[in-house]
């Protein structure tokens, strides 16, 4: 970065306040004492509207790949460490611990693709899909390793992926974009003026023409095309008589591209180029369809600011945009405001690109839509493999691909214009929040009517859209909490969405099974045939059972044995007498409990919102223990962790298990004791995450704080042989033979 930042600021056309209000905030200059100017707002001028007469509809529908997001890494290692000291790992230079990486890629969440992987998922595209009219690629063939970056190494990667493309969808039409990778350094997009200036030494001549010249030659051929993206990576073909492709370079104007800090008036005059292309597409009545890599969320003002007017001004003739980089499959719905009622509304809409790469903890995917004569999608399939089931099955088994078809209908919508899209987005903030709180309630009741069962179609529908990140779930747990039907306090219910985020999210987008399974078990079977489906195998399962054989027990010994039953402690570190015994939360009996009742009573509170404090639950065993000398076990059938759902912590459940355990040994010393876990136990309470996610995750989705500690340590001198703490450590669950006669059978029914 050395080159290109000393450059900027020994040679920028604006003031260092320009530059700051550039690369932050316009309202810098105010913060500055400082008058606007227009090096940081600027205004294009647009042309009048006109009569816009496109050709109507022929009948004849298209078929478009969207590819991107590919991130090939050649030197990705099968075995490597997935985990590293570097943002990016997977690689037999990556120093660390966990020699993991996967055979086909990895779900880490910082490696890139492998060429085996890379070459196995576009040969799939090729051989099944056949019927593709054209392919859209939107950017970034390049690794993430940009302290490491290189002009060769950057064109060689694009290369080698460009290769796979031309061998697999020969013969194809492609319109391929550059990424924010695509340069070196990384997001660093030099603006012509400054190649002029500089004769080529601060320049991006070296991929601009060596793509359009070369690797992409074929695809970028009009002299038109060439000229344009030689200028600063963006260019136009015409696809037919009815439909024209706009690909524009908005990495230019990207947060992390520092060259706005240089100039930062419409930079290689591209806004420009893009009006007067929209422009004589609605002169000749042709549609446009836009192609380019970040949604425009990640724009400075001005530059984004004039793309929305731009847009807003030809909504007639564009018919929606195509977007990368995120790597999530996403919808961007664009919206502006009439200054003068102040009121929103959307002007137009794009999709966001599943990636290849799983890189961000995703698995790879690839969307196929299908288009009308003009380029209006009608509907659109979304395909994906199971990553980490790809690298169970090995390097000898290809990776198998899955689908969601039909997706218009599995959003429940009559079209994909972008009205139908703010609908279903402005349904999504406002009816399926109602809708999630229906869902919980549906499943705490057994509901599982038609409705009940449509509203869960409905709800995680709606949620596997939205909720690509546990970030989101978080951002928007204040709005859901205020939502009316919600009957938790505020505090109760943000606190519990935070704690919930993670594995909530993780099913959502990870579940190996469908939304209408996902409910036919959440609520009950009868919901497939509600929903016009048979009932599959991952909804009513059966395990078989080995046949009936003698059974012939030793006879009683006459020997009585006395069992002490002891459950549902709910220890209490926090209880404090005198405290609030009924206040604004599902539990009290703490100093932090609000409300006007000061009544919380030394031993305990029968107020039935206050779990047990220490006192009482160190008398109560030693009682136990004193009084019943005569025990021969101890069953402890679970929950030791207090009711605070919404303020648990992995930190806090331990605590409470541990000094429950400790009294358990002090007074019941020399006892044979069966403990147990209890749906308190884990953290966020009932939550037990199966140990196939755990391996999958690679221990971020993981019970192992809770098995581990117990079997290893806490409960280690109960569970206190190999197989039990093999199964303990699986799932919670373990087995000991009491003697001769007798063998307790710990299940984890939570």
């Amino acid at each position: 970065m050395a080159d290109p930042v000393v450059y900027i600021l020994q040679n920028s056309t604006i003031t260092i306040p320009e530059m700051c209000s550039v690369l932050l905030d316009p309202q810098c200059m105010q913060h500055l004492g400082l008058s606007v100017t227009p090096a940081v707002n600027w205004v294009l001028p647009l042309p009048k509207p006109k009569p816009f007469k496109p050709r109507p509809d022929s009948g004849k529908q298209m078929k478009m790949l969207h590819m991107t997001d590919i991130h090939l890494d050649l030197y990705y290692t099968p075995g490597s460490n997935a985990l590293c000291d570097e943002p990016m790992c997977c690689r037999s230079t990556s120093h660390g611990h966990n020699n993991s990486a996967g055979y086909w890629s990895e779900m880490s969440g910082v490696c890139d693709t492998p060429l085996s992987f890379t070459e196995e998922a576009v040969k799939h595209i090729g051989n099944n899909h056949k019927d593709l009219d054209f392919v859209i690629w939107t950017g970034d063939s390049v690794p993430h390793d940009e302290w490491n970056c290189s002009e060769t190494g950057n064109l060689l990667h694009i290369n080698t992926t460009t290769n796979l493309v031309k061998k697999y969808l020969k013969g194809k039409s492609v319109f391929p974009i550059i990424g924010n990778h695509e340069p070196c350094p990384f997001n660093m997009y030099v603006p012509n003026e400054v190649s002029i200036k500089s004769k080529g030494q601060m320049s991006l001549s070296w991929l601009y023409n060596t793509l359009a010249d070369d690797y992409w030659a074929q695809w970028i051929n009009t002299a038109s095309a060439k000229k344009a993206f030689k200028r600063g990576g963006f260019y136009s073909i015409q696809l037919n008589d009815r439909l024209k492709i706009v690909v524009l370079n908005n990495n230019i104007c990207g947060g992390r591209n520092y060259w706005v800090a240089y100039n930062p008036v419409d930079p290689d005059g591209q806004l420009k180029w893009f009006i007067d292309e929209l422009d004589s597409a609605e002169t000749q009545g042709i549609h446009v369809l836009i192609l380019t890599h970040q949604p425009m969320s990640a724009c400075y003002e001005s530059w984004g600011n004039n793309y929305m007017r731009i847009v807003e001004r030809y909504a007639n003739v564009i018919v929606s945009t195509y977007y990368g980089h995120t790597h999530y499959d996403e919808i961007q719905v664009l919206y502006t405001k009439n200054l003068i009622t102040n009121e929103t509304y959307p002007i137009s809409h794009g999709y966001v690109g599943s990636s290849l790469t799983t890189f961000s903890r995703l698995n790879p995917g690839y969307k196929i839509f299908t288009l009308d004569s003009n380029g209006k999608a009608l509907d659109y399939d979304l395909y994906y493999t199971n990553m980490t089931a790809d690298n169970i099955a090995g390097k000898n088994v290809i990776p198998k691909w899955s689908s969601e078809k039909a997706l218009k209908k599995v959003y429940g919508l009559d079209s994909l214009t972008t009205d139908s899209w703010h609908q279903f987005l402005t349904k999504a903030q406002t009816e399926d929040k109602l809708l999630l709180n229906k869902l919980r309630s549906n499943i705490d009741h057994g509901n599982h009517t038609k409705q009940a069962c449509n509203d869960c179609v409905s709800a995680l529908t709606t949620a596997k859209l939205v909720l690509k990140t546990p970030d989101v779930l978080k951002s928007a747990a204040k709005t859901i909490c205020k939502t009316p039907g919600v009957v938790e306090p505020n505090r109760v219910c943000v606190g519990t969405l935070n704690i919930m985020s993670d594995p909530v999210v993780y099913i959502l987008q990870n579940s190996t099974i469908t939304i209408p399974e996902m409910c036919g078990v959440l609520l009950d079977p009868q919901c497939m045939q509600h929903l016009g489906l048979n009932v599959t195998q991952a909804v009513n399962w059966v395990l078989p059972l080995p046949k009936p054989k003698p059974f012939n027990p030793s006879p009683d010994s006459g020997k009585q044995m006395k069992m002490l039953h002891m459950t549902d402690i709910h220890l209490d570190l926090y209880y404090t007498p005198g405290s609030n015994a009924l206040c604004d939360e599902p539990m009290c009996c703490r100093s932090t409990s609000h409300g006007h009742n000061y009544s919380a009573g030394y031993w305990s509170e029968t107020a039935s919102v206050c779990d047990t404090p220490l006192s009482f639950t160190e008398e109560a065993v030693k009682h136990i223990g004193n009084n019943h000398k005569d025990l021969d076990f101890v069953i402890w059938t679970g929950d030791s962790v207090p009711h605070d759902g919404w303020n648990c912590s992995v930190e806090e459940n331990l605590d409470h298990i541990y000094a429950t355990t400790n009294l358990v040994k002090k007074y019941l010393n020399g006892k044979s004791v069966f403990p147990i876990i209890g749906n308190h136990e884990p953290y966020p309470f009932n939550m037990y995450v199966p140990n196939e996610v755990s391996i999958k995750s690679k221990g971020q989705m993981s019970l192992s704080w809770l098995y581990d500690t117990l079997a290893d340590k806490y409960w280690s001198q109960w569970i206190n042989t190999v197989s039990a703490k093999t199964a303990f450590k699986t799932g919670g669950y373990y087995s000991t033979q009491l003697n001769d006669r007798l063998k307790i059978v710990v299940l984890n029914n939570n």
